[in-house]
């Protein structure tokens, strides 16, 4: 199971947007890498730097003080250092080409952000139908067959921002966030809004347990759900979200 997650968090060491793009950056840094290490044009100072983080790759555990995905963060440090290992003397030319990397993807990333938030503009209007105060459980749907990162898993704290509203969305480790959630419990925070789905599985928030806190109702998700929790009343609707205003409004605790 380690084995499997540690070479799985190096396949996607620069998942983003494309799968092939994200793929292939890794493996072209992986081979100028070992090219210039086979033919001793590594300075060896940075180096053993970078050597040092491949190890901590390894070494760390996914969850460290309070972080997740600790491990994953080091190989882009890794990268980093290694890159900057590289001593070698070529031509003025090859140095044009050092940044095609780096310009590639910042098209894609660039592009893919911009996508996202003309949909995210449409999603935060159901902010206008939200009051002051209120609870809402978010419900964001996460599949797990889609490559391309969810940027909307967090969306649904904006309610906490512009309505200071009570979510289910936020960070508060204690220790680790300066946020302290002082009602909800400990089943109204991250990651009780997230609907891992499956191609074929039905969703179904007629028992989603955020909800029986809450006063409303706001998912996120390109698919509808096939159920709804009784007697929600949805307000506002765009093309991948609603918000709903549950029957049975939660009482403060």
């Amino acid at each position: 199971h380690i084995a499997s997650y540690k070479i799985g968090i190096w396949i996607q060491a620069m998942r983003d947007q494309n799968i092939l793009l994200d793929m292939a950056s890794p493996l072209l840094l992986i081979l100028i890498l070992s090219f210039a290490l086979i033919s001793r044009r590594i300075d060896g100072r940075l180096g053993w730097a970078a050597l040092i983080f491949l190890g901590l790759t390894v070494a760390m555990p996914r969850h460290f003080g309070g972080g997740d995905y600790a491990d994953l963060r080091l190989i882009a440090v890794a990268f980093m250092v290694g890159c900057l290992a590289i001593d070698w003397q070529v031509p003025r030319w090859v140095l044009w080409l050092a940044p095609l990397l780096f310009l590639v993807r910042l098209d894609a990333t660039v592009s893919g952000w911009i996508r996202q938030s003309r949909d995210m503009d449409e999603i935060m209007k159901a902010l206008d139908y939200i009051p002051r105060g209120a609870r809402v459980a978010g419900a964001v749907l996460v599949e797990s067959h889609r490559w391309e990162t969810n940027n909307f898993q967090h969306v649904p704290s904006y309610a906490t921002v512009r309505r200071d509203a009570l979510v289910n969305s936020h960070f508060a480790i204690p220790g680790v966030h300066m946020l302290h959630l002082k009602q909800g419990g400990t089943d109204f925070v991250d990651p009780s809004h997230r609907i891992l789905h499956s191609p074929g599985e039905a969703i179904d928030l007629a028992a989603f347990k955020p909800a029986g806190q809450a006063d409303y109702l706001w998912y996120i998700g390109e698919l509808p759900p096939t159920r709804m929790p009784e007697g929600a009343t949805v307000l506002y609707r765009t093309k991948g979200s609603f918000l709903a205003r549950l029957a049975n409004p939660a009482t403060p605790r």
